[in-house]
C-alpha cells in the first residue's frame, strides 16, 4: 500500500513532502507543531516544552508505551511491529532487494526537483 501512497494517515507521498518544505523553511524543533497547526507559545517554549516533547516522541520512549508494546492494531498486527531496534541499515533484515530497488525507484519517482533525497544503506542493484 505505501508504495502506491495509500497509508492509515493520508497520502504517504504528500505528507514526506509537506513535512521536508516545512523543514527548509522554519528549520528547528518549533516546526513541527507549527506544520501541525498547533504552534507553542514562548512562554510553553521558555518552560522547555518542546524538548520535554522531543524526549516523549522519541522512538524508545513510544517502544516502552504499554500499548505500543502489548496493544494491537486495528489490522490485527500487533502494535510492538512497528517498533524495530532503530539502527541505521537494520530495513536489511525486512526487505528483500528487489523491494529496496522498488522502493528506491518511488522515492526517485516522488522526489524529483524537490531537493529530498534518501541514500540507501547498500547498493539496491545488488544483493544487501
Amino acid at each position: 500500500m505505501m508504495c502506491k501512497g495509500m497509508e492509515g494517515c493520508g497520502p504517504y507521498w504528500d505528507h514526506v513532502l509537506g513535512y521536508w518544505r516545512m523543514n527548509w523553511e522554519k528549520p528547528e524543533k518549533k516546526r513541527i507543531a507549527d506544520f501541525l497547526g498547533v504552534p507553542f507559545s514562548e512562554e510553553e517554549d521558555r518552560q522547555g516544552m518542546i524538548e520535554e516533547i522531543s524526549k516523549l516522541c522519541s522512538l524508545e520512549s513510544l517502544k516502552n508505551l504499554e500499548v505500543n508494546a502489548k496493544g494491537m492494531h486495528p489490522s490485527g498486527l500487533k502494535n510492538s511491529s512497528f517498533y524495530r531496534k532503530g539502527e541505521v541499515g537494520g530495513w536489511v533484515n525486512y526487505v528483500t532487494p528487489s523491494m529496496a530497488q522498488r522502493i528506491e525507484n518511488l522515492f526517485e519517482e516522488k522526489f524529483t526537483g524537490s531537493g529530498l533525497s534518501f541514500k540507501m544503506s547498500c547498493n539496491t542493484k545488488k544483493a544487501c
